[in-house]
């Protein structure tokens, strides 16, 4: 996949860092030394919109990894419909329960941020735990939560069958109908 998409750095630490076979720069960010020289001021924005954001790769139907190349458009489209749409404010709480491979995972990374509201982290590995998922949003009082509908359906029953609807109160609740 680095071969494939070509990155012109790539950032890493030391625990992958011997792992990786990359021709290319490689940023090990365990390695202070490695980033003293490196400059602190912003760089210019010279985005556009038809500009590739990033590459999710697919398992793809023959077993070798296929790049889909996703424009800050498309995203940016998709991240301001869902704030349009579910009046999502400086006042909410998201909780990023999504791993990052998924391209699901796009509004729960960077959506939060363009509003100013809160985001709580699901630890690593309770993804698909409806408990966890339940602790979570009554602990942080999560107003936000982007649910696939298989997940979905999974969390409803998990929560109809333990009679956890008070510990989830705090959700706005949306259905989209297609």
């Amino acid at each position: 996949m680095l071969n494939d998409s070509q990155p012109k750095i790539l950032l890493t630490d030391a625990t992958l860092d011997e792992q990786i076979e990359y021709e290319g720069h490689i940023i090990n960010l365990a390695d202070k030394s490695e980033l003293e020289h490196l400059p602190t001021e912003n760089l210019p924005s010279v985005v556009t919109a038809d500009d590739l954001m990033y590459i999710i790769y697919t398992s793809g139907t023959t077993g070798n990894p296929k790049g889909v190349i996703v424009s800050y458009e498309g995203v940016m489209n998709r991240i301001n419909w869902m704030i349009k749409e579910f009046d999502i404010n400086s006042e909410d709480k998201v909780l990023f329960k999504t791993l990052y491979t998924f391209d699901v995972s796009v509004w729960e990374i960077f959506g939060f941020a363009m509003v100013g509201a809160q985001l709580v982290l699901l630890p690593s590995g309770e993804e698909g735990n409806p408990d966890k998922l339940a602790t979570m949003i009554q602990e942080h009082e999560i107003t936000m939560v982007h649910f696939v509908p298989s997940m979905l359906g999974v969390f409803i029953d998990y929560i109809k069958s333990t009679n956890r609807m008070d510990d989830i109160a705090s959700i706005k609740l949306y259905s989209i109908k297609w």
